[in-house]
């Protein structure tokens, strides 16, 4: 077993001088310019990732996806909370429902052997009221019929895999290019 070591040396003397001339204000506030600068490109590039791995265009699930909270001088953290959105299995890409054979969908995930085919040959296309949803028949009770949905953008999001990874690599590239920018932004306006 061998022991390796690195030695350092780096001169920030410069860097704490010219870090020196702001105030704690002023560098809160260019350290939260790239954080929600960071989150909200995160958000854009996961987006455009989710749509491909649900197989339906973002603005079926814009509303499920709101816009990123901006950070607080006193938390520096960005959120962006995805929520459940029902997508009808109809919107998914790669489904067909004929009357012969029922519903045939097949979801074709980033991650690979995820895929997942569904055959329900008993399913049927329900319209009323301008709209329709695909639906089967589960008893006879009060509600007998229900409908088929696809995935939630918040499963996608919360499942370890690309959009996750994406989300993560994305938002680590994001930050610290945006918070060497932001800090020389304040830098500048100082002088």
């Amino acid at each position: 077993m061998a022991n390796v070591s690195m030695h350092v040396q780096a001169d920030f003397g410069p860097l704490t001088a010219a870090m020196a001339t702001l105030s704690n204000g002023e560098i809160v506030k260019a350290i939260r310019a790239g954080v929600d600068g960071a989150a909200r490109d995160a958000r854009r590039e996961t987006m455009v990732a989710m749509a491909a791995d649900m197989g339906i265009p973002q603005s079926r699930f814009r509303d499920a996806t709101p816009l990123v909270q901006g950070s607080s001088a006193a938390t520096l953290t960005a959120t962006w909370r995805v929520s459940k959105l029902r997508i009808g299995i109809a919107n998914v890409a790669g489904a067909s429902i004929s009357k012969g054979s029922g519903l045939s969908a097949s979801v074709h995930r980033l991650n690979p052997g995820k895929s997942t085919a569904l055959r329900l040959p008993k399913a049927f296309q329900v319209k009323a009221n301008g709209g329709s949803f695909i639906a089967v028949r589960k008893g006879s009770a009060r509600k007998p019929i229900k409908a088929i949905y696809g995935e939630h953008p918040a499963t996608s999001l919360a499942q370890p895999g690309p959009v996750q990874e994406l989300w993560k690599r994305t938002a680590t590239r994001s930050l610290s290019e945006r918070l060497g920018t932001a800090v020389q932004a304040a830098l500048d306006n100082r002088r």
